[in-house]
Parts: C-alpha cells; sequence; structure tokens
C-alpha cells in the first residue's frame, strides 16, 4: 500500500498561510499613534436589555485603513453606563469603589481572533478589536474613552450611543404552527413599537440539518416602519431542500457620536435585536 507524505502539502499550507499573513499591514503600537491620525470604529448590540457585547476597532490612517492599533503603554479602552464620568473615582487601574462599579463601569481586554486548522491555530496579524460585556437597562447610554494617561497625548473620552427603544417581533409569531413554502410564500415581517429615528436592517437564514445547503437574505437600513416583507423564492435554492427552520432576525440601530479628539473620526452604532424562527419547506 502507498504511503501519503503530509508533510509537504502541510508545510506548503502553512507557507500559504504565513504568506496570506504576511500581506496584510501587522497592527501598530497605540504609542506610535497620536489621537488626531485614529479612526475609531465602535459596536454595541443586545439582544435581552440586560446585557450589551462591546467591540471598539481603532485604525491608524482611517477609515479604509489595513492598520489596527494594538493598545500599549498606559492606554486603554473603557465602556460605562455612568452619566456623570467626573463621579467616578480612578487610580490607577483600581476603582476606589470597585465593587460597586464593576457592572457599570469595565475596561476592554483585546479580542483574539484566530484561525483553527488541524488543531492549529493561525493568529492573523490583522483584525485587532478590544470588547467587554456590560450591565444596562432598557435603553441605557454608553459612554466608550479612549484613555491616554501620558501627557504626550489626547485621549478621547466622550463617544456616545443609545440603545433604541425595546421592541418586539408581532410577526411571523414565535413557536407559532405555520409552514412557509421557500419558493412561494412571502413572509411577512412586523414589529412593535416604532420610533422613526431608527434604522432597521433584517438578515434570514434557512438552517438546514445535515450537509443541505443553507441560504441566506439580508436587508439593510430599512426604515423603522413596522414591517417588511422577505419575498418569495429570497431563500429557495435547489441545493436547500425538504423541512427547514428559517431564523428571522430583526435590529433596531441607533446611531452614535464619536469623540471629536479621533482626529480621523469613526462610526458608532447602538443595536438592539430580536429573533424568531419558522418553519418552512420547499
Amino acid at each position: 500500500m502507498a504511503r501519503i507524505n503530509l508533510i509537504t502539502p502541510l508545510f506548503s499550507l502553512f507557507i500559504s498561510l504565513s504568506l496570506i499573513g504576511c500581506s496584510e499591514t501587522p497592527p501598530i503600537d497605540s504609542g506610535a499613534v497620536s489621537t488626531s491620525n485614529i479612526y475609531a470604529d465602535i459596536h454595541l448590540t443586545t439582544s435581552d436589555d440586560r446585557l450589551a457585547y462591546i467591540e471598539v476597532q481603532l485604525k491608524n490612517g482611517g477609515a479604509n485603513s489595513d492598520q489596527e492599533i494594538r493598545l500599549t503603554g498606559n492606554d486603554s479602552l473603557s465602556a460605562t453606563t455612568i452619566e456623570d464620568l467626573n463621579k467616578v473615582s480612578i487610580h490607577g487601574d483600581l476603582f476606589s469603589n470597585i465593587e460597586a462599579l464593576a457592572a457599570d463601569y469595565k475596561f476592554l481586554t483585546e479580542k483574539n481572533n484566530a484561525v483553527g486548522l488541524l488543531g492549529l491555530d493561525f493568529i492573523s496579524p490583522s483584525l485587532t478589536w478590544y470588547s467587554e460585556a456590560l450591565s444596562i437597562v432598557d435603553n441605557n447610554t454608553i459612554t466608550i474613552a479612549f484613555n491616554r494617561p501620558s501627557e504626550n497625548f489626547v485621549s478621547a473620552p466622550d463617544s456616545k450611543a443609545t440603545f433604541p427603544t425595546i421592541f418586539e417581533i408581532t410577526a411571523p409569531i414565535k413557536g407559532g404552527d405555520a409552514l412557509y413554502s421557500r419558493s412561494m410564500d412571502d413572509i411577512l415581517i412586523s414589529w412593535s413599537p416604532t420610533v422613526t429615528s431608527d434604522f432597521i436592517n433584517i438578515k434570514a437564514e434557512t438552517q438546514c440539518s445535515g450537509d443541505r445547503h443553507n441560504t441566506r437574505w439580508a436587508a439593510n437600513n430599512i426604515a423603522d416602519n413596522g414591517s417588511h416583507t422577505i419575498p418569495a423564492t429570497s431563500l429557495e435554492s435547489s441545493l436547500t431542500t425538504g423541512h427547514c427552520p428559517i431564523l428571522i432576525t430583526v435590529a433596531k440601530v441607533n446611531l452614535g457620536t464619536i469623540d471629536p479628539n479621533y482626529g480621523l473620526g469613526g462610526y458608532m452604532t447602538a443595536q438592539q435585536s430580536r429573533s424568531v424562527i419558522i418553519s418552512s419547506t420547499d
């Protein structure tokens, strides 16, 4: 029986992945970048009105730059629901009343981005994000601060976004027994209440079991008018067959305000999402 030599293809694959990584611009230390040359990308999400997930990425050189910033030295990112930050007492890395503030003020930590293959993790030099979870109540406002204690840099302490008003999907009914045909039936999605200042993102995805193909559909930046229709055939595919659940997610989005000390600006959103699963067939 012939032996199969896996060393050469694995070595080639490793080299290929390494070259892919090297073709990306590696992160730069924050100590080498002035706040005036930073772009901030900030996203807040919640699906249960109790816990907000925060992700922040800082870029050197603008929105289209492929060079992320890695925090070094005493630079840090923090998130809080406390409206008056002057009431927060910070001594180095410690709060004087740390137990009381733990749920309301948190420092973000670096998020690892790895691609797993054959039991190995290949860490990309790109995709440097900072994340944390923070307790919220209803439609809290969250403030994200870029803290730079060094006198050589300017902090950016006041990027804010408020979560949209709590809402619920009213149709399709969660747990209902309706069966939709992916080829013939429109799917009417309704939600309440509506707020004209919000905008809506909707996505739907089949969740077929086994090795069957799944299809996806999305609509973004829709006016918050309380309803939207997924047209028949939008989730139809010759590779998606038989009975398949469909996961529908509706997200309300508010735009936030970026601290003006970020010299290259930024983009900040706060998103409330709700989901429902329905049954479908061909």
